[in-house]
């Protein structure tokens, strides 16, 4: 692993430096590195190639700015193409002799350097554009299938921040604990140092002067950490920096109420774009920005913002975007403010918008001034009535749950699979709990149990639900209905650790509970009717197994719709138990519908079609009709290279029954 100059790599921009004839340890070289870091924090320095490719390899989300010295610049030819993260390279040397056509040949070379001045300011120059020009953002459809997972989760997260985060009370000594973490993160970073014990000291959320735009707009430690931090959902970040996200928002929002804000009426942001995001800018669809949105009031900056943007060697195909912004004067779904009064940096004309703004598109033209050819894309400020954002921000709000603050995070980070972040919530959440909240204990712990579950941790999972239990006796009733899901998981792990027996023990118990309740919830009775029939077929009880797979299905088609998803998984049960039981042909006739649902309700390409026609053609090979056993192992093949790749074991693994099958053809 490479150890860069800060514990955690924390902001969007990282600096390698890669010299085999300097001595990185000298005085001199130890003051290079030094007046890098006022730039970028995280700087590793490399001697060789192979440690300088194993640094690329592992920055996964950062740009990376890489200074090589002359007598490396050939062997990094391939680094352009192989490695997406890399932004710019700079030749760094004392030969000034070195002829420019040797960067030249290299799309992202930026130039060759003796002077460590110049080379500064030109590193300051490029991060900065690459910064302004990450932000982050969604385009949804109007017409989204919320049922479909369409809804990408970095819009999901910021709409959580608005509706919840803003709402948790204040904590009195957080301003004095962000400092002390990013202290540590900056350790030896003097210049964002002495920014940071200024904050400390002046730092008035209350006041127009060292507020929270003006520390904003300054563009330091805490612009960079901000901003990293909303766009990779950087849990730990997020946990320390939330009161100035706060504190912003609640300025730019008192802000927003002076009258003279109203008088605003259109905004403007260049930028570069991909083609593949691009593509997917279509009229009527809404727009979101998912951190701080910096726009102006003057068109002519947006478009030299445009021209930068396009002389980015990261995107040598970029399309330039003039974002035209109508800001209207209805209720805005967020608030705004013109900010050149109080910002750090005058004469930008600065308009920027709190955390999560969306608007609706409403056209986008190509258009040329002078040699600049960029398209122009007219967007509205939805408004608080918007329809198709109300609907958005209702089923984010009912998918997630009840609960306030961070909780809701915690369950979205496990729809999004991502499971080390969910357990870093919960982990941060049950330091907090006072001794005597016995329910949130037991709360938390059964989520803990839930994620380490997930990530296959099942020594730690088991801990954690048992953690639950205990928490509950004494306190709830051995029925009571939030035992049921502790019990659930408990039979589940004991499931996979062929714990058969107790997994059974714990299935049956969850069903005695779920069926005492004063209101009993069917469709979870009929999960654990398929709960206990997968341990039963587990146990080669195919028999039992059967009437309990059939008695949730019944259920289910009760009160369910005949092409609801979850009944796709409760046909392929039953009809594995009748290939076990030696019956194909009815096999095959569960298979078959639980085909048609999947047909009906999920994408073409979805991993869950590889275990039908996998099961399918177990079926047909058994009946020995091999042409359509075929038939269904190239399908499931085909979805398999689709969703995994060539490489992956999967796509390997369906290839070899594939290519059996047709050598018996």
């Amino acid at each position: 692993m490479a150890s860069f100059t800060s514990p955690k790599i924390i902001e969007n921009c990282v600096i390698l430096w890669l010299d085999d004839n300097r001595n990185f340890s000298t005085e001199d070289n130890k003051d290079s590195i030094a007046q890098f870091r006022s730039i970028v924090n995280a700087i590793e320095t490399c001697k060789d190639i192979d440690s300088c490719r194993q640094c690329l390899t592992q920055l996964k989300n950062e740009k990376v700015f890489l200074i090589v010295s002359d007598t490396l610049l050939n062997e990094i030819a391939a680094f352009e193409e192989n490695f997406v993260q890399l932004s710019s390279i700079y030749v760094f040397c004392s030969n000034s002799a070195v002829r420019t056509n040797k960067i030249k040949s290299f799309r992202k070379g930026r130039g060759i350097f003796t002077n460590m001045t110049h080379l500064c300011n030109e590193l300051k120059t490029d991060v900065r554009r690459v910064e302004k020009n990450l932000l982050c953002g969604d385009t949804i459809s109007p017409s989204a299938n919320l049922t479909d997972n369409e809804l990408p989760p970095s819009f999901m997260y910021c709409q959580l921040l608005k509706e919840n985060f803003f709402k948790l009370e204040d904590d009195s000594d957080a301003k004095r604990k962000f400092i002390e973490y990013s202290k540590l993160q900056y350790a030896g970073n003097r210049l964002q140092i002495e920014y940071m014990e200024h904050f400390q000291a002046t730092y008035d959320r209350g006041s127009e002067k060292q507020s929270p735009i003006w520390w904003y707009t300054i563009e330091c430690f805490l612009y960079n950490m901000l901003n990293r931090a909303l766009r990779l959902l950087d849990i730990e970040v997020l946990m320390h920096i939330n009161f100035y996200i706060r504190d912003l928002h609640e300025q730019i929002k008192r802000r927003h109420k002076h009258p003279k804000e109203s008088q605003l009426s259109v905004v403007y942001r260049g930028q570069g774009v991909s083609k593949s995001d691009f593509d997917k800018l279509k009229t009527n669809h809404l727009q979101s920005f998912n951190n701080f949105l910096s726009t102006t009031t003057i068109q002519s900056k947006a478009v030299e913002f445009v021209r930068n943007a396009l002389h980015n060697p990261d995107y040598p195909d970029s399309i330039g975007i003039l974002w035209e912004i109508s800001i209207g004067s209805s209720v805005s779904s967020v608030p705004f403010t013109l900010v050149e009064d109080i910002t750090a940096i005058k004469k930008e004309f600065e308009v920027l918008f709190s955390i999560g703004a969306v608007f609706r598109i409403e056209s986008k033209e190509q258009e040329k001034i002078e040699e600049l050819s960029f398209w122009r894309i007219k967007l509205t400020l939805t408004e608080d009535r918007d329809s198709s954002l109300t609907r958005l921000t209702d089923h984010i709000q009912r998918s997630l749950g009840s609960g306030t603050g961070w909780r809701p995070l915690g369950q979205l980070m496990i729809k999004m699979g991502h499971f080390s972040k969910a357990k870093e919530i919960y982990e941060k959440l049950i330091i907090g709990v006072a001794p005597e909240d016995r329910l949130q204990f037991i709360f938390l712990h059964n989520q803990l149990g839930h994620v380490e579950k997930q990530m296959d941790n099942l020594t730690e999972a088991f801990e954690h639900y048992q953690k639950a239990i205990n928490c509950s006796k004494g306190y709830l009733s051995p029925h009571d209905s939030q035992l049921s899901s502790i019990y659930s998981n408990i039979g589940v792990i004991s499931k996979k650790l062929k714990r058969f027996d107790e997994a059974l023990k714990y299935f049956n118990l969850v069903l005695e509970i779920d069926r005492s309740t004063s209101d009993p919830n069917r469709l979870e009775i009929a999960v654990d009717y398929n709960n206990i029939g997968s341990v039963l077929d587990d146990q080669g009880k195919y028999a039992e197994a059967l009437k309990n797979y059939e008695k949730a299905l019944e259920i289910k088609l009760a009160h369910l719709q005949p092409d609801h998803p979850s009944l796709a998984n409760n046909y392929s049960n039953i009809g594995v138990i009748h290939r076990k039981m030696g019956d194909c042909s009815t096999a095959l006739s569960f298979y078959e519908k639980a085909l048609a649902i999947q047909k009906k309700t999920l994408q073409p390409n979805h991993s869950a079609f590889i275990t039908t026609y996998s099961n399918m053609v177990s079926a047909l090979h058994s009946l020995n009709r091999i042409d359509e056993a075929i038939k269904c192992a190239t399908e499931a093949a085909n979805i398999a290279k689709e969703a995994f790749g060539t490489a992956h074991p999967e796509t390997k693994r369906r290839k070899d029954i594939l290519d059996k099958l047709e050598k018996r053809q």
